[in-house]
C-alpha cells in the first residue's frame, strides 16, 4: 500500500501525516449510463483523515456532479460514472483543503464540531488550538449538519457514560481523559469515581436508622432501671 502526504502541496517526504494512495476501479457494463466507479480503499483513507467515509464519498458526489452511495452489505463505496483515480485523488485534495486540514497550521489534526440549531460546523485543531468555520456555502455541509459524526470516546479504565452526558472518570485518569479528548471536541461533564468517604457515606445512610434505635432503646433502658 502506498502512502502519500495527507497534504499533498507538502513536498516533505518524512511528514508524519500520511494517507493511503486513492485506488479506484471502474466497473465497466454494456450500457454507459450503468458504469460505477468504486473507491477501493475509501474506508482506510478516511480512518486517516478521522472523517467518516460518507464525507469524502458525498463530496465526490457533489465535485463530480454524480450520484454517490454505501454498498454496507458488501462494504463499497460507489460514485456513478466513470471516474479514473487520479481525477478522484485531485477532488479528494478539495476536500482536504475545506474540511480537514487547519488554515492556521495546516495540519490535517481537526475535529468538526456540528451544530446544526446554529447551521455552522466547525474545524478545531488539535495541534495549535486554532478554530475556524467551514465554508458552509458548499452542498456537502448539509449532509454533515444532518449526519453529524459520532462522538466515540477512547477507552480508558473505569470510563463509562452516566445518563449518556457526563463520563465518570477514577481520579487517576482525569488528566489522561481530558488529554485524550480534546481533539473529540465540547468535553463532557467529568464526574469523579466514589472515593472511599462516599462510601462510608453511603453505608452511614443505610445503618443510621438501626443504630439510633439502638441507642434509644439503651437508654429507655438504663433510664427504667
Amino acid at each position: 500500500m502506498t502512502l502519500i502526504n495527507i497534504d499533498r502541496s507538502n513536498p516533505d517526504q518524512f511528514c508524519r501525516y500520511k494517507m493511503p494512495r486513492l485506488v479506484a476501479k471502474v466497473e465497466r457494463c454494456r450500457n454507459k449510463k450503468d458504469r460505477k466507479t468504486i473507491v477501493v480503499n475509501l474506508k482506510e483513507i478516511a480512518a486517516s483523515l478521522n472523517r467518516p467515509a460518507a464525507y469524502p464519498l458525498e463530496y465526490f458526489g457533489c465535485e463530480l456532479g454524480a450520484q454517490a452511495m454505501i454498498d454496507s452489505k458488501n462494504d463499497r463505496y460507489i460514485v456513478k460514472g466513470a471516474h479514473d483515480a487520479h481525477r478522484l485523488q485531485e477532488v479528494l485534495d478539495g476536500f482536504i483543503t475545506k474540511f480537514v486540514l487547519c488554515q492556521n497550521c495546516n495540519n490535517p489534526t481537526t475535529a468538526l464540531q456540528v451544530y446544526p440549531k446554529k447551521n455552522t460546523i466547525e474545524k478545531k485543531c488539535t495541534a495549535c488550538g486554532n478554530s475556524c468555520i467551514v465554508d458552509m456555502k458548499h452542498k456537502l455541509t448539509s449532509y454533515i449538519l444532518n449526519n453529524p459524526p459520532k462522538l466515540e470516546l477512547r477507552k480508558i479504565p473505569g470510563l463509562k457514560r452516566v445518563n449518556g452526558v457526563g463520563v465518570e472518570v477514577p481520579a487517576e485518569s482525569v488528566d489522561e481523559y481530558l488529554r485524550m479528548s480534546f481533539e473529540l471536541g465540547p468535553q463532557p461533564e467529568i464526574i469523579m469515581g466514589p472515593t472511599f468517604c462516599d462510601f462510608f457515606a453511603a453505608l452511614w445512610r443505610i445503618v443510621r436508622l438501626p443504630v439510633i434505635i439502638v441507642v434509644i432503646v439503651f437508654i429507655v433502658h438504663k433510664c427504667c432501671e
